[in-house]
């Protein structure tokens, strides 16, 4: 279960939101044109919140089958550290579920509350 909860929590708070990206050629997406050269920045946190491609977006859901989100990015700008984050973060909720708050992955309830963070 801790797998499937941090691949979860990787999509419902992902750790990088914003990303940018400058097109090699013309590109055309939905009617707009996006210029070679020009600076495009894309909402990957969005794209994890997507409810064509997640029933229930905004729930935390442990048990959601197969979790593809964009959160270490994708195909070849996917993070190579990605395994290793992953990892780190199954052994934390381990032990948070050990010490901390036993049975909360088990029962897939964590009570969430979002921290903004500006910089200025």
């Amino acid at each position: 279960m801790i797998p499937a909860a941090v691949e979860e929590l990787l999509r419902f708070v992902s750790p990088v939101l914003w990303v940018s990206r400058v097109p090699a050629e013309d590109i055309e997406l939905n009617g707009q044109v996006l210029r070679k050269g020009s600076r495009v920045q894309l909402g990957i946190g969005a794209a994890n919140h997507d409810p064509s491609e997640f029933t229930n977006p905004e729930q935390l859901d442990f048990t959601r089958p197969k979790v593809n989100s964009l959160a270490f990015g994708y195909g070849p700008h996917f993070c190579m550290g990605a395994a290793l984050a992953k990892m780190e973060a199954q052994i934390a909720l381990y032990k948070i579920g050990c010490v901390g708050c036993p049975g909360a992955i088990r029962d897939n309830h964590f009570e969430y509350e979002p921290l903004y963070i500006c910089e200025r």
